[in-house]
């Protein structure tokens, strides 16, 4: 049974803050809770008698209106539409989008080092980041994912640092999948075209034509992203069907000419520079699982969803990177061999065109299925990238422009629009910019940002195990605070290995890179500190998150003062909360036995 009633602020007195905490329990009437003002019902869970602390997601009310302005976030009350298989895809092509550029694996330190290495480093780090993801996704099921969760456990400050540093890295990063796609493409017609040096063009023609096609591409990925979730899913759907179906075709074409001895080769002796072209190559082929979390408010039955989409999503990439490469090098062509193996160069779809007997076609497939895993890729990182920086700024971290949504349209049966547009043409502008740059450079700043922003994530994690033990998490990992930080303690090290490997590397040989990642780190940490002078001058507005519809309040206000700045005046000063005084008050009326008829007219008569 749901009943709706409203709790709003007396005058003189904040206004509720949204996405709250507050205590709870499971067999009580629901409460709904609505700023003043606001005629659509926001539903929310139930408060409760036991002492579970619970995040309450509100989802918007229906005139966008947020602190008495006219503020437009899309106009809708609810906006979950995503179910798990939604959420498996996005983080398929978020953190892989099928074999495509773990070809570098192999000959990185040799096919059984890198063998071993697919099988050792999903378990040890992909599916240690997914668990924690599910676990805080479904306790905080609102957009901006892990910007929300260090911004609970360690302030403002910190969550902008890691809301920054993993939008600047994916934002980097996603200028590689054009250029990969043109590398792919230009591989496919090499056989073709004529490479005669008299008719090359002036490098500057080259560069600007590559720019031209690379930014063509980059606009039209990016009108898909704003058309809405929904055709993203879809689309991303029928490529992920494209890209594997070559992939099954070469693992059956491929069984009766394999050599399994090939895959027990290695490269010797280990080398720092060998291990530290492996460990980036694993760590950009598996990382991205918490990306999701940053569109959690438009996922429906997050527990289900997250739990179900991360855990087959784990498995299905891990086998689409082991299963290729096992084949491919126990295949090892003459033409092709391993040694000589790399991103776009070398890769899947040259591999494929010496498969004995097969011909040309199964080449020319793959060629187009790695291209459209690329756009993929591009779409989902996008779209990860704009939700996050929508809850940053419903999160109050920057200007309010970047909560903007367009108004949602309904075609058939698909809810069209409805997205964050100015967040994701800031994306789309930096990306314009740097879509010509080197990919190993682009690699290497991606790489340690993204460790950054992991690293603090995780700390966060095991932070809110240990102080807030009674957060509600509808999915929790199993195991106690101590297991709990075991489980975290490994992807930690792999990422503060990777930031010191790559940073002593790039010393020794590419200096530019460690001054780009100096730089934008500064950036990040200079910006919180404009803020408060670009709101008390009026330069751009900021939403106030305590009042926002859609966002938590700061995590430094006491669980105890959130549930109490929800209640009318008449309970703004109950017995102690310790003793369950604000609770028991505010559900009292709706837990408690009806009186006897006779009980209450005598009570009646002994007043009178």
């Amino acid at each position: 049974m749901e009943t709706t009633s409203r709790v709003s602020a007396p005058p003189g007195r904040p206004s509720p803050g949204l996405n709250s905490w507050r205590r709870g329990a499971s067999s009580e009437p629901e409460l709904s809770v609505n700023p003043p003002g606001d005629d659509v019902p926001c539903s929310t869970r139930s408060f409760r008698s036991n002492s579970t602390l619970h995040y309450s997601p509100f989802v918007g009310t229906a005139d966008g209106s947020i602190n008495g302005d006219n503020f437009d976030l899309g106009g809708v009350v609810s906006r979950r539409q995503l179910g798990w298989i939604a959420v498996s895809t996005l983080v398929y092509f978020n953190v892989s989008g099928g074999p495509f550029g773990s070809e570098g694996i192999i000959p990185a330190a040799g096919p059984i080092v890198g063998l071993v290495a697919l099988v050792v480093y999903p378990i040890i780090f992909a599916l240690p980041v997914a668990l924690v993801t599910a676990e805080l996704t479904t306790a905080f099921p609102e957009d901006g994912g892990y910007t929300i969760w260090v911004n609970q456990s360690f302030g403002s400050f910190w969550g902008f640092q890691e809301g920054y540093w993993s939008w600047i890295s994916g934002v980097v990063d996603n200028a590689t999948y054009p250029a990969i796609a043109m590398a792919y493409w230009d591989q496919m017609l090499s056989d073709d075209t004529s490479t005669d040096d008299s008719d090359d063009s002036d490098d500057e023609d080259v560069t600007f034509h590559s720019w031209v096609i690379k930014a063509g591409i980059v606009t039209v990925l990016t009108l898909l992203n704003v058309a809405g979730l929904r055709c993203v899913d879809r689309v991303l759907v029928v490529i992920t069907i494209g890209s594997i179906i070559p992939f099954i075709a070469f693992i059956i074409l491929s069984s009766p000419h394999l050599d399994f001895s090939n895959c027990l080769k290695a490269k010797s002796p280990m080398s720092i520079k060998m291990l530290y072209k492996l460990l980036k190559l694993l760590f950009w082929n598996f990382n991205g699982f918490d990306g999701v979390s940053t569109f959690a408010g438009e996922v429906k039955d997050p527990r289900k969803s997250y739990t179900r989409g991360l855990g087959f999503a784990l498995i299905f990439m891990s086998l689409t990177y082991l299963l290729p490469l096992l084949f491919a090098t126990a295949l090892n062509p003459t033409e092709s061999p391993w040694e000589d193996w790399g991103i776009g160069d070398n890769g899947f779809p040259i591999i494929f065109k010496y498969v004995p007997g097969v011909g040309t076609w199964l080449a020319v497939w793959m060629f187009c299925g790695a291209m459209l895993a690329q756009f993929g890729q591009f779409m989902t990182e996008l779209l990860i990238d704009s939700y996050q920086l929508h809850g940053m700024a419903l999160q109050g971290m920057v200007p309010a422009v970047f909560a903007h949504r367009l108004p949602p349209k309904q075609w058939g049966s698909m809810t069209l629009f409805d997205t964050p547009c100015a967040a994701i043409f800031a994306s789309w502008a930096i990306m314009m910019l740097i879509v010509t740059r080197n990919f190993e450079e682009i690699l290497d700043v991606d790489n340690v940002l993204t460790c950054f922003s992991l690293l603090l994530e995780l700390v966060a994690a095991v932070w809110l195990r240990f102080k807030m033990p009674d957060l509600e998490r509808p999915y929790k990992v199993p195991v106690g605070k101590w297991g709990f930080l075991a489980l975290c303690s490994l992807p930690f090290s792999m990422c503060a290995l990777l930031v010191v490997i790559t940073i002593y590397m790039d010393f020794q040989e590419e200096m530019k890179v460690v001054m780009w990642i100096a730089v934008l780190v500064a950036v990040g940490a200079i910006a919180p500190l404009i803020a408060p002078v670009a709101k008390r001058r009026g330069w751009w507005k900021y939403l106030d998150p305590e009042n926002l519809v859609g966002h938590s309040p700061q995590a430094s206000q006491p669980a105890e003062d959130r549930v109490a700045s929800m209640l009318p005046a008449h309970l703004s000063d109950p017995p102690p909360f310790a003793a369950g005084g604000v609770l028991d008050a505010l559900t009292q009326p709706l837990r408690s036995e009806p009186e006897p008829l006779e009980s209450v007219m005598e009570e009646s008569s002994s007043r009178a």
